[in-house]
């Protein structure tokens, strides 16, 4: 049993880790391609979900402030109401000054356009919260593209065997292509059990 072992990503040999009748096992790293461009956008897409989960976290926060906001919204409303309902029971019985009731009506109308607007504000911020996961598990998804072309870049062993045949050297580029096509076998593993 042999397998021509493949170049799985485009660059130059940065370590060959074996030479031909050396044994190996199943797993061990045997060969490395230049991996600065992958290993790089690992790196970044890293920052990118760092930074994303301190907006979600902050975004948490703006929605915990709207929360406060309405509930605030919500207790002035209750006393406006009162306000109100005691203005226009006084100003029925003609015990209160048209000015006077107008400004309690007024007040009344602001608390609930307030809560509302309170309201509205905390439906935004939640809908902010969930745009960040969202794009949270847009930059995750990401990153696990990212780790796997990184991953391209490191031949490992499929079996314990014997490499047979070592056609490259480090320094030469191999290309992700077609089995046994010039510059795409890395190195040809045999299981001589």
């Amino acid at each position: 049993t042999y397998v021509n072992l493949g170049a799985t990503a485009f660059g130059r040999i940065t370590h060959l880790y074996v030479k031909e009748g050396d044994k190996v096992k199943k797993g061990e790293e045997v060969a490395s391609i230049e991996n600065v461009q992958q290993g790089a956008n690992v790196e970044g897409q890293k920052a990118s979900i760092a930074a994303a989960e301190t907006d979600i976290a902050a975004d948490v926060a703006a929605e915990k402030t709207q929360e406060a906001n309405v509930e605030h919204a919500k207790a002035d409303l209750e006393q406006k109401k009162l306000d109100y309902d005691r203005a226009k029971a006084l100003y029925s019985g003609q015990i209160m000054a048209k000015q006077d009731y107008d400004a309690k009506k007024a007040a009344y109308d602001l608390a609930v356009a307030t809560l509302a607007q309170s309201n509205a504000a905390l439906a935004q911020a939640k809908a902010q919260t969930q745009s960040g996961r969202g794009h949270l598990n847009t930059q995750e998804a990401t990153l696990r593209a990212n780790i796997d072309l990184l991953g391209k870049t490191v031949a490992v062993a499929p079996f314990d065997g014997i490499v047979t045949n070592l056609p490259v050297r480090e320094g030469e580029t191999v290309v992700e292509g077609i089995q046994n096509a010039q510059g795409s076998t890395l190195m040809t593993l045999a299981d001589m059990s």
